[in-house]
């Protein structure tokens, strides 16, 4: 009977993401399908795709987790979509959420949306809210996409604005959020959760903006990776504590996918998986690890080098805990050496055995079983 409970509670909490239309049921009965294979026949199984169908970006966030990224090949053909495509049909995946770079930018987006909303898969997509318009909105909403993201750095106008680097972003976010709400499509609401918006008041500001609006916030805690590959960005115990704390208190936020107010298993290399415009398959995007290809590599032959992985496992990774984001020892060992030398990232772990036994044999902190 337990297990009931938690699956209608997990549809309840994922239901105001999809669009109920001629398509609805179906994807609806795929994730409760995904769930059951996920949490009661505890067999991984892909849940959400991220799809960066291009690396090109109209910002220049000084933050930016694609730092280093696929140098080599920034945007995704047409060849590698439909690839995803069939292995997100085959698999019987739910849910995909288009990013970047910027999603937009890509002169083909529109027909990559159409065709996972043809094949009853949620489609959902996160901008910068730069290219957002009217017109854009509004086609998005009647071709079926699920619902749109940004990230709000400060309701402060010039403050948000100078993260992006783009003089106007934040009075393009005020003006997506009123057209979504007058035409019916769902506007989602991050912020980067760290040291700096807490204490220059930007996380109570955001909080204060998002009640007034009537909009839920995602919180997401500030990542070592990318531009911001630096300890010292990195949350300590009370801090992290502090955080959590935040999010079980008010009922308007919730936060990344490791924590949440149930204290789940984080879903990388489990019901999670990231594809670069290449098609390289990485188990979250904040991790630059290649676990497969697209072009040669299924979603099950994907699941299964992932799980070879004790870090990765569900009875080896701590509830409610994010390693990327919590362990200092796994970014001194494992993340720092990569940002810090001369490779190019992602790095496929089949290729690199140096890596690979790095990964494989790292041992999460004992304290981390104790939150």
């Amino acid at each position: 009977m337990e297990d009931v409970d938690y699956l209608v509670r997990k549809i309840e909490e994922r239901r105001g993401r999809y669009t109920v239309s001629k398509s609805g049921e179906i994807i609806q009965r795929k994730m409760l399908r995904s769930l059951l294979v996920n949490d009661v026949l505890d067999k991984p199984h892909i849940f959400r795709i991220e799809l960066i169908n291009t690396l090109n970006c109209n910002a220049k966030c000084a933050h930016c987790s694609n730092y280093k990224l696929g140098e080599d090949e920034k945007v995704m053909t047409k060849e590698t979509v439909l690839k995803i495509l069939e292995g997100a049909k085959k698999h019987q995946t739910p849910s995909i959420n288009f990013l970047g770079g910027e999603a937009l930018i890509d002169k083909n987006i529109f027909e990559y949306l159409s065709l996972f909303i043809e094949a009853d898969i949620g489609v959902t997509l996160q901008s910068n809210a730069i290219r957002l318009n009217r017109d854009i909105l509004i086609r998005l909403k009647e071709m079926g996409v699920s619902g749109v993201g940004t990230t709000v750095y400060d309701t402060i106008p010039e403050n948000h604005d100078k993260v992006l680097r783009v003089p106007g972003t934040f009075k393009k976010i005020i003006d997506a959020i009123d057209i979504c709400k007058e035409i019916g499509l769902p506007f989602n609401i991050q912020t980067i959760y760290s040291r700096d918006a807490v204490e220059s008041g930007a996380i109570k500001r955001i909080m204060d903006f998002c009640k007034e609006k009537g909009k839920s916030l995602k919180l997401n805690i500030i990542m070592p990776v990318g531009r911001s590959a630096n300890e010292k960005i990195m949350l300590s115990e009370d801090e992290l504590d502090e955080f959590k704390k935040m999010v079980l208190s008010d009922n308007c936020l919730s936060t990344h996918c490791m924590f949440n107010k149930h204290k789940e298993v984080c879903p990388m290399g489990r019901t999670f998986v990231g594809i670069t415009p290449k098609g390289d398959m990485m188990p979250c995007y904040f991790m630059p690890f290649i676990f497969g290809n697209i072009h040669e590599t299924a979603f099950d032959e994907y699941l299964e080098y992932a799980q070879s992985f004790p870090i990765f496992r569900k009875e080896i990774l701590p509830k409610g805990y994010c390693i990327v984001a919590e362990s200092k020892k796994f970014f001194r060992e494992i993340l720092d050496p990569l940002y810090s030398g001369d490779y190019k990232l992602p790095i496929d772990l089949r290729k690199n055995k140096e890596f690979e036994k790095k990964l494989r044999n790292f041992k999460i902190e004992d304290n981390a079983y104790e939150a």
